[in-house]
């Protein structure tokens, strides 16, 4: 697997920036251009620059998978443009009603998603019919970030080492992945804003260490 170590104007947290799937990554068009293409190069997808309601926050504001993409109600209207001329034909977008950062509350990939349950029933019902998944809510040691603390692909999965011994073993028997817990960035536990990665490649803030590439590397391949 392709690991890098990248920021995006100078930050660690680079998947903020960013949502990645395994057919495309939508990603903050302040990037310069030699980052793009580290990052296009790692998980060989096609990168589409954007913002969301004028916000370079794509990682924050979005949740999305190969197949399907919810952003924000209030998106403008060029930005829903740009993205529907952009994305696979086969990506279905949905417009969530609400002020809420998706990307913060909402982890996916093309099988699970695991939801906040901060997350308004109508809200969960909406998105849990759009993606059509199989579905856990749940809240790390009661914090309501879920998908700040957790990426996963279709490989594998790693999660902020907050999480309780049982939180872990009941996230990793509903994704039916190996995985670890672990940091990113020096010690950050909201491993969620640090990772961009799909089953293809990994790219993390420049701060991570040595061993937590490591652990990561190892996690979201699936050994």
């Amino acid at each position: 697997m392709n690991v890098i170590t990248i920021s995006i104007k100078g930050s660690p947290s680079v998947r903020v920036y960013c949502l990645e799937t395994e057919s495309y990554c939508l990603i903050t068009d302040f990037i310069d251009a030699k980052t793009e293409k580290e990052i296009e190069n790692a998980l060989q997808v096609k990168v589409i620059k954007t913002r969301i309601m004028e916000s370079n926050l794509i990682g924050c504001l979005c949740a999305g998978n190969s197949t399907k993409l919810a952003v924000p109600a209030e998106i403008e209207k060029k930005e829903i443009q740009n993205l529907a001329s952009q994305l696979p034909e086969n990506v279905e977008i949905l417009k969530v009603k609400g002020n809420f950062a998706l990307g913060n509350l909402i982890a996916v990939n093309d099988s699970k998603i695991v939801l906040s349950k901060d997350l308004p029933k109508g809200i969960s019902a909406n998105l849990l019919e759009f993606f059509g998944l199989k579905a856990m809510q749940i809240n790390f040691r009661e914090n309501p970030l879920t998908g700040s603390l957790l990426r996963f692909t279709n490989k594998g999965f790693f999660v902020g080492n907050l999480i309780e011994k049982k939180e872990y073993l009941e996230l990793k028997e509903f994704l039916e992945l190996e995985g670890l817990t672990g940091t990113a960035n020096y010690g950050d536990s909201f491993v969620g804003n640090d990772l961009i990665a799909n089953s293809n490649g990994i790219a993390t803030g420049f701060i991570t260490t040595g061993f937590e590439l490591g652990r990561i590397d190892e996690a979201l391949t699936g050994k």
